[in-house]
């Protein structure tokens, strides 16, 4: 090697040593600033089987204490939450809601319809079987002497409710053939 050569070696020596300490002085810095106070090395007393033991400190740092309560494990098991869906409050009776007012029998079932009065709105009509009653969410499955609707999953049979009591006047001819009838007090 030359003398030159070596010169140049040893600058570039001095150089990459100068930038190591720079950047360690750095490093020592930020950790004095910004890191947790150093911590004082433990003295270990030898006992006299010539093991030593360390001293545990009588004020322990919180959160190390809390570190060391806590149960480690690598698998994570969530529990799944159940919602509970609110249950319904049950339906209204039918007959709360609706009254079967009369029923027109046109001789073939198909064609049957029922005279029904909604409560609420006190409207009388109409309806035939397979439609829906209005505002009840009640459907007409069968008109006969009474009526059967399909309400909240349940079928509901209900007659023809009156609160009049109305008296049967014989008619003129069937009194003769002893069709007539009267009621009974």
């Amino acid at each position: 090697m030359t003398q030159r050569s070596s010169v140049k070696f040893i600058d570039r020596l001095i150089k990459a040593f100068a930038a190591l300490c720079f950047i360690a002085s750095l490093a020592l810095s930020y950790g004095l600033l910004f890191g947790a106070p150093p911590v004082k090395p433990e003295t270990l007393p030898a006992k006299s089987g010539g093991v030593a033991q360390a001293q545990i400190p009588s004020t322990p740092n919180p959160k190390i204490a809390q570190l060391a309560q806590t149960r480690m494990s690598k698998t994570i098991i969530v529990k799944p939450v159940v919602i509970e869906k609110p249950v319904p409050p049950p339906l209204p009776g039918l007959s709360t809601l609706i009254k079967i007012k009369g029923i027109m029998d046109f001789g073939d079932p198909k064609t049957n319809e029922a005279l029904i009065e909604n409560v609420k709105s006190s409207q009388t009509k109409g309806y035939k079987v397979g439609e829906s009653v209005q505002d009840v969410n009640a459907v007409v499955k069968g008109i006969d002497t009474g009526v059967l609707f399909e309400y909240g999953g349940k079928e509901v049979r209900l007659g023809i409710q009156s609160n009049e009591s109305a008296e049967v006047a014989p008619v003129a001819g069937f009194e003769e053939q002893g069709l007539a009838s009267t009621p009974k007090k």
